[in-house]
C-alpha cells in the first residue's frame, strides 16, 4: 500500500479506535503518535532511496525512463533488486518498524514503561500505528513485504498473490481500488472533522 494510503488509513481508523479502547487499561490515546506511525515504516527506506536516487541522477549512471530497465551501475537498481534482500544494514534500515516481532515487542516496552509512570503512552500509539502500517502491508506485497520474524530471522516472509504495484501480481487492479478507498476515507474524514474545519476556515477568513 502506498504511504499516504496507510495515513489515510490510520486517519480513518483513529477516531474509532480511540473510542473502542475508552476504558481499557491502556496508555492514553496520542492521535499524532498513532499518524506518525502509519508513514515511520517507510521513511527510512525512502530517504536511502532519495539519496541513491540523486547521486544516480546527478553523478552515476542517470535514472532509467520509465520503459527502460534500470541500468546495471544504477544505485537505485541494487538498492531495490540486490540491497534489499541481501545488505543486512537495508534489511535492518527497512524492517526496524516493519517487522511485526518488533513492533509487538515496542508495545509491550512502552505498556510495562507506561505503566510504571515512564511516559510510555506516546510510544504506545506510534508502535500501534506502526503494527496498522505493516498488517496491512503483508497481504499487498508478493515477494517483497515485511520480515514476519526479525531479527530472529532474515529471511521468512509472507508470499501474497498480491502486489500493491507489481502488474504481474494484480498491481493494477488494486491501484484502482486503493485509489477508490482513499476517496471514499478522505471524504468520511471531512464529513467527521467537519465543524473543526469549518472553525479553522472561519478564524482564517475573520478579520484581525
Amino acid at each position: 500500500m502506498n504511504t499516504f494510503s496507510h495515513l489515510i488509513v490510520n486517519g480513518a481508523l483513529a477516531r474509532p479506535l480511540k473510542r473502542k479502547i475508552a476504558g481499557w487499561r491502556l496508555p492514553p490515546w496520542h492521535t499524532g503518535a498513532f499518524l506518525l506511525g502509519s508513514i515511520a515504516p517507510d521513511i527510512p527506506l525512502t530517504l536511502i532511496a532519495v539519496v541513491l536516487g540523486a547521486y544516480d541522477l546527478f553523478w552515476g549512471a542517470g535514472l532509467p525512463r520509465p520503459d527502460e530497465p534500470a541500468a546495471a551501475t544504477s544505485l537505485m537498481s541494487q538498492l531495490f533488486n540486490d540491497w534489499f534482500f541481501h545488505d543486512p544494514w537495508i534489511i535492518t534500515a527497512q524492517n526496524m518498524l516493519q517487522s511485526p516481532l518488533l513492533i509487538l515487542l515496542y508495545l509491550f516496552l512502552a505498556y510495562w514503561f507506561w505503566r510504571r509512570g515512564r511516559l510510555g503512552g506516546w510510544l504506545f500509539c506510534f508502535a500501534a500505528g506502526c503494527l496498522l502500517h505493516t498488517l496491512g502491508d503483508i497481504p499487498l506485497h508478493h515477494d517483497d513485504g515485511p520480515l514476519l520474524l526479525f531479527p530472529l530471522n532474515w529471511e521468512w516472509r509472507f508470499f501474497s498473490p498480491i502486489s500493491y504495484w507489481d502488474p504481474a501480481h494484480f498491481g493494477q487492479q488494486w491501484g484502482r481500488f486503493e485509489m477508490i478507498l482513499d476517496l471514499i476515507l478522505l471524504l468520511y474524514l471531512l464529513v467527521i472533522h467537519r465543524s473543526t474545519l469549518l472553525g479553522w476556515w472561519r478564524r482564517r477568513r475573520s478579520p484581525h
